[in-house]
Formats: structure tokens, sequence, C-alpha cells
């Protein structure tokens, strides 16, 4: 039955012995020895399996020991009676051998065997196999030897296994491990590390890379502490590889920072996850908020900060901001650019608060953000201690006016050879241009420097009149002849020049001349309705002039030619338009100072950009100016009061002054005859003259000045943003002029107002500006300039 055609082939029994038990009532023999026939397929595999398998059956054995011998195709079979340890090893193997069929192709059919299989762990399974694997089977491969442990170890239901292969013979040997709940983790962290990995770096493991450690405290089972070994293929050098991973393991481990060790020569990193204290993640947060503002602004230029410290921004302790940003950056001209550091410093005043400067070392591509230095918001003149006494006519001296940033006190260079020789002083009424003014008068009359002034609002440095060194003209025919004589004073000196240059003669010596006019928009309204009343001719008919007053021709060309001539001129205007100055004028006064915040436009006209000034804060005495001549700093002016309203310090202060210009000029006779044109005032009680009461630091209110005749009336203009208008104020919109009759907020935009305009015949309009829009104010000055108290008398009256 087992081999039909075995007797009609030749086949035989040879021997049987011992019978045995067999099924039911049949007895079977325990050994049998046959010979086959010619035809009988003794070599094939199959065909002895069956064998063994049908005879242990039938010999009601455990197994059957066939011995074949292929010479004299002859076979031996023996019945075998197992111990209870042998048929487990049995079951064992089997079950293995089952096993391995299912997960390894043609296990048996290639050679594979299960050549021990032990140590039954509870689950049916071995604990130990030793494996024989076919010739085919891709044992050189180390994905496949790694998905055999981890199937096998599957199966044995073990925490892990460990395998001792040996490639060359095919063969390897198992065994499963019962690991310790630490062990566990370890080997569990491990193998997610590294699964992440090949995720991140794809071929991680297949380029020999490997986790050396994983472990220190888990968090969605990811390990905290890492250490990695890299395959060769991994771009350790690249930069942004190094820092791309960092930032995923600090993600996929769940903490706030990754401290990342690398060695790029060896191919390793040891990254350490860890959780921030509540300021070390103010920090942190403050660190990226600055990082993400700062390099939108530089765009694709690759840029690293670093922030040494924080402080509390408002008082609040868990919201910081940099106290300096420290700033590395790639190759790029944007720190050559005044428009990408304003903006740099604009971003940082809205987002950090308090007002920055940033400042670039382009060389090596490096800069710093930090914030402006606290200036004093009032700074008292220091007096003659920035003015010793020197003897003779000095070649130069500096008009101090100011301090800067750095504490130091600055001031105007003047003499023939200033690269400055002239001033023009900037700002609204109320900016502290006026206080800037007393700084350049005392610094002229200490260093013996006499001052000429027309002051054609009657109020600003009339209170000089009698202060040694110091001649003011307040009336239109007083301020042109004190303009006329200046003019002829320069071509004296330029022709007493132009003569030493044609006899050989050393340059004449000239002392030094100050000349201020102020309220330069005033002094020309003045002076060109001056101009413009009628007067006879030589015939005695009358006639009208057209034209502006010829004072202002002379002005042009003295602030071209009176450097050489020792002439200094300072003009204080509110706006200074180029419409004021013809011939590009405004160009030879490079001495600039402009006080309080300016518009965009009047910082173009002043700096030649739209920023700078535009965010001071609104201080008075605060400027923006150029002492050196060069780009603008921020400066406190300094704070000097009038000599009839001074006390304390600031009479102290003037009356030094004061002494100080008799010894300069007593007895000394001036360049020009200005009893012509000067004011002499009425004797004063200082001691029981009433006092403004003010805050300190904040300039009193101005002395009286005399009355105004009605057909003296003038209007001062200023230019005022919009939401520091008031009703009843009267404004210039493209050259009409409109009472404001009511401010509203507008309901649709909370940043704008809705003013209600009344213009000269009484008709109502309204009109939508932004708050920060600005606009001419004007004001009647004639009634401002009446009053009593100091009176005055012209010296030739």
């Amino acid at each position: 039955m087992l081999y039909k055609g075995f007797f009609s082939d030749g086949g035989r029994i040879l021997a049987i012995t011992a019978p045995g038990p067999g099924a039911g009532e049949d007895f079977f023999p325990t050994f049998v020895q046959l010979s086959f026939g010619a035809a009988a397929p003794i070599h094939e595999v199959e065909f002895r399996k069956g064998f063994e398998e049908a005879f242990s059956t039938r010999m009601d054995a455990d197994e059957a020991r066939l011995m074949w011998n292929a010479s004299s195709r002859s076979v031996e079979i023996a019945a075998i009676r197992l111990t209870e340890e042998q048929r487990l090893a049995k079951l064992l193997r089997t079950r293995a051998t089952d096993f391995l069929s299912t997960v390894v192709k043609d296990f048996t059919t290639d050679g594979g065997a299960v050549l021990q299989a032990d140590k039954d762990g509870g689950t049916g399974f071995a604990n130990r196999l030793v494996i024989r694997f076919g010739s085919h089977a891709p044992v050189f491969s180390k994905p496949f030897r790694e998905d055999m442990e981890e199937k096998i170890c599957a199966r044995m239901g073990a925490d892990a296994v460990e395998a001792s292969w040996n490639v060359a013979q095919h063969t390897v040997e198992v065994y499963a491990l019962t690991l310790s709940r630490e062990e566990k983790l370890s080997r569990t962290l491990k193998r997610n590390a590294e699964a992440f990995l090949n995720t991140m770096l794809p071929g991680f493991t297949a380029d020999k890379g490997h986790i050396s450690a994983a472990g220190a405290g888990t968090r969605n089972g990811f390990p905290h502490l890492l250490e990695v070994s890299f395959g060769p293929s991994a771009p350790l050098y690249d930069e942004a590889f190094r820092d791309g991973l960092e930032e995923k393991l600090r993600a996929r481990m769940g903490v706030d920072a990754v401290s990342a060790t690398w060695d790029i020569a060896a191919g390793t990193l040891t990254a350490q996850g860890r959780d921030f204290t509540a300021r070390e993640r103010a920090e942190h947060n403050a660190f990226e908020r600055a990082k993400v503002l700062l390099t939108r602004l530089f765009g694709r230029v690759p840029l690293r900060i670093e922030v040494p410290e924080y402080h509390e921004f408002g008082g609040i302790k868990d919201l910081l901001v940099p106290t300096r940003v420290l700033m590395s950056y790639g190759s790029t001209t944007l720190d050559g650019s005044d428009l990408f550091k304003r903006r740099l410093e604009a971003v940082a005043a809205l987002k950090f608060g308090g007002r920055w400067q940033a400042n670039f070392d382009s060389v090596n591509d490096q800069g710093v953000l930090e914030p402006k230095p606290e200036m004093p918001t009032m700074a008292r003149h220091p007096g003659l201690s920035l003015y010793p006494k020197r003897e003779g006519i000095p070649k130069s001296q500096t008009l101090y006016y100011g301090v800067d940033e750095a504490g130091n006190n600055r001031g105007w260079d003047v003499g023939t050879k200033s690269t400055m020789p002239h001033a023009l002083i900037a700002g609204p009424t109320g900016g502290g241009k006026t206080t800037v003014l007393r700084s350049l008068v005392m610094g002229a009359v200490a260093c013996g420097m006499p001052v000429l002034a027309a002051d054609p609002k009657r109020i600003e440095l009339s209170p000089f009149v009698g202060f040694p060194g110091i001649w003011v003209a307040t009336a239109p025919e007083d301020m042109a002849n004190l303009i006329d004589s200046v003019h002829a004073l320069m071509h004296k000196r330029n022709n007493q020049t132009e003569a030493a240059n044609v006899t050989k003669q050393p340059q004449p010596v000239f002392e030094p001349v100050l000349v201020i006019l102020d309220e330069y928009l005033i002094l020309r309204q003045l002076l060109n309705k001056l101009w413009k009343e009628p007067v006879e001719d030589e015939n005695g008919k009358t006639r009208k002039r057209t034209g502006d007053h010829e004072a202002f021709g002379q002005i042009q060309g003295m602030l071209a030619l009176a450097r050489s001539s020792n002439i200094h001129i300072v003009i204080g205007i509110q706006r200074p338009d180029a419409s004021h100055f013809e011939q590009g004028a405004r160009d030879n006064m490079q001495q600039r100072i402009a006080l309080m915040r300016t518009s965009p436009q009047a910082s173009r006209m002043l700096w030649n950009n739209d920023w700078a000034g535009t965010d001071l804060p609104l201080i008075q005495g605060r400027a923006m100016a150029a002492p050196d001549g060069l780009d603008p700093i921020e400066m406190q002016t300094f704070w000097i009061d009038d000599p009839i309203n001074a006390d304390g310090v600031d009479r102290e202060t003037i009356e030094a002054f004061r002494a100080r210009a008799h010894e300069n000029f007593d007895g000394r006779s001036l360049p020009i005859n200005v009893a012509s044109f000067t004011l002499k005032p009425v004797t004063v009680d200082h001691a029981n003259l009433p006092r403004p009461e003010t805050a300190h630091g904040t300039e009193p209110a101005p002395a009286p000045a005399a009355s105004v005749s009605a057909s003296d009336a003038l209007v001062d203009e200023q230019s005022v943003r919009c939401d520091e208008l008031f009703p009843q104020d009267t404004v210039k919109i493209e050259s009409d002029t409109f009472t404001v009759t009511a401010i509203d907020q507008d309901e649709s935009d909370p940043g704008y107002l809705n003013l209600t305009l009344e213009d000269l015949y009484g008709a109502e309009q309204s009109m939508v500006l932004s708050e920060t829009d600005w606009v001419t104010r004007v004001t009647d000055l004639s009634a401002e300039s009446e009053g009593d108290g100091v009176s005055w008398v012209r010296d030739n009256e």
C-alpha cells in the first residue's frame, strides 16, 4: 500500500523481528529490513520521509529510525521509543520547523532544518533553537537576519533574543531572553529611536548607523538621551542638516530643548533633551520671537542671533524681552543701508519696547542691536566750565549747545577754517529752539565773540538787550539795517583779504562775529511788508517796490561768502522749506539742529531721509543735530534761562557769563556801528520781577515784549499733527484758511479724526484726516505781542 509496485519491481522483505502490538487485533514488527527494486525512487527526500512517517505510525512507535543503503538499495526500519524529554524535543523541533517553513520560503526543500529545539518557555515553543538554513537563504543580508530575530522573538513570546550567527555555515543559535523592566524600556527606546532616524535619514541602519545608548527618561515612548553613531554617508558637515535634526529630535522627544554635542570627525551625536524652568521658557519664547522677527528682515541671508540677557517687560515676570541682541549673518549689502538699519531699529522698538539702535561691523558680517542710551530729559548748561579763558583772538572756538547719547558735551566749531560756518536751527514753537540760541549766545560772549541778533517776534532774544556783547534788533527797519551792516562788514573784510594777497602781506586776522536771524519766516514777512511800502524816488515820485526785500539777497550772499571773513550766521526757522532759501542757500548751513520730533518731509529737507528725528520722544530740548557735520545724532540740548526770569542756579550761571562778557567787551570797539538798530532796556528790578511757576526743566514763559502797532500785525505758522489741534484753531489746508469748529473721532477708524472746518465766508465743511497727518496752524502774533512789563527804547530815540 505504501509503494504499490514494491513486489512487482523486485522488492522483498529481508527480515522481520520482534513483533510488537499493532493497531487493534493485528501485530506489526518493531524491526523490518527491506530491499527495493530498480524503479524505486529511494534517492528522493519525500519518498524516504513518507516511509519514515508511515512506519512510525504503523509500528505504534514514537518514531521510526531508517538506515538507507543506497548501494544495496535497502533500508532497515526500527521502531524507537522516546522518553518524555525526547518527545518534547521532537515536538518543539517540529513546531519550529513548521514556523520557519511559513516565514522562510522553501525552508525544508532548500535543505533547512531545526537542529535543536528545547527549553519550552510555557508558550508551546522552544526558548532555544539551533537552525540550519538552506543554501538559498539570504543569511548574508543584515535586514534578513534582523527580521528573523524579530519574528523568532515574537513566536517565542520573549522580551528579546540573543542570536549567534555563523554566516559561513548558514546556521544560527537563538536564545530567548527575559529582561527587567529597565532593560525592556531601554530596548524599546532604542528600537523607536532607530525607527525614527531611519525615517529622518533614509538608509540610517543600512549605512551602518546605530544607536549606542537610549534612555534617561521618556515621553511618548522616546528617549531623552541618545548616543548615535552615523554611517559614512550621513551629511554631518551640513549645518542645516544638523540644526534640522536637532529640532526634529526635540519635537519627537516632546521636550523644550535639546543639548546636542556633535563629533563630526567620529560621526557621532550625543543629544540630551530637557524641559525648561519657568524663567528658561520665558527666555526661550523671547529668543524665538526675536529670531523670527529679525530673520524675516534679513530675508534669505543666513542669520544667527545671540541674546546675552533679558529683562522683564512692563514689570511682568514671565514676559521677557532682549536686553541686547548680537547678530552674525551671511555676506550681504543690507548692513550698508541706512533704510535697513532704520527698519531694524523700528521693529525692535515696536516689539521690544523702548528705543533701539543698530550698529554693524560690515567687514566681519556682525552687528549688535541694543537700546539707545538713556538720555537726560533736562540738561542744565554747565556754565563757564566749558569756556576756559584764552588770550587774544582764537582761530576757532566751539559753541556748546548740548550732550550726546554718551554724555559728551557737543557743540558747533566756528572759525575761518570751519567746514560748517553757518547753522540752521529748526523746530516748532515750544520745542526748545530758543534755549539753543541762548546757549550759542552765551558761548559766543564767553569767547569774546560779538553777537548781532534779529528777533522779529520781539520775545525770544529781546531779554538779552543790554547784556554785554549782544545787540538785538526787533523793528523791521532795524533788522534790515543790521543785515545791511553785516553784509557791508563782510565785503570790507574780503577787500582787506584781497589787498593783502595782492601786496603779498600776511593775511589779516578778523575777530569772529555771530549773526542770529531768528524766526526766519516772520522776518521775511516783516521785511517784505516794509519793502512794499510806497517810497519816493529821486524825482519825488511815489512808487512801490516788488519782489523780496534786498536783505534776503544779502543773506544769500553771506551764506556763500562770509566764512572767510569770520562771520557766522545762525538761522532759526520752524520748517526749513527750500522755498525760503533761494539757489541752494540752505546747503551752506551744514551745522543743523532739529528740535523735537520732525515730520518725514522735514527730515528729508534736513537730513535727506524720511526717518531721522521722526521717532524722537516728545521732550523739550530733545534734538537731532549734526555737530560734526556728518550723520545726525540724538542730543539733549542745554537748558539755559533768559536773563530776566532766571533765578537760583540759572541766575548764577547767567551772572557768571555776564561777568565774563564784561571782561571781554568793556571798552572794546565793535566791527560795526550798532547804535542805529539795537535796543536799550529800561532798568529792571530782577528781585521783584513776577515769575511764572514752571515744572523742573520746563522753559519759563518768555518776557513780555513791546507793543506792536496794528500795521505791524503778523502771523506765525506752525506744522502740527492733527491730534494736536483744538477747536477754534486756525489752519491752512492747501493754501486755504479755515477755523476748526469741532473735532470728532472717526467712528469707522479710531486712528482718524473728523474735522469740521469753517472758511472765511462762514461756510462749513467736513474733512477726515489721520491723527498723524500734518497741517499748518496759523497764530496771530500781534495779539501775543501785546502786554506790559519790561519796555524797550532804541538808543537813538
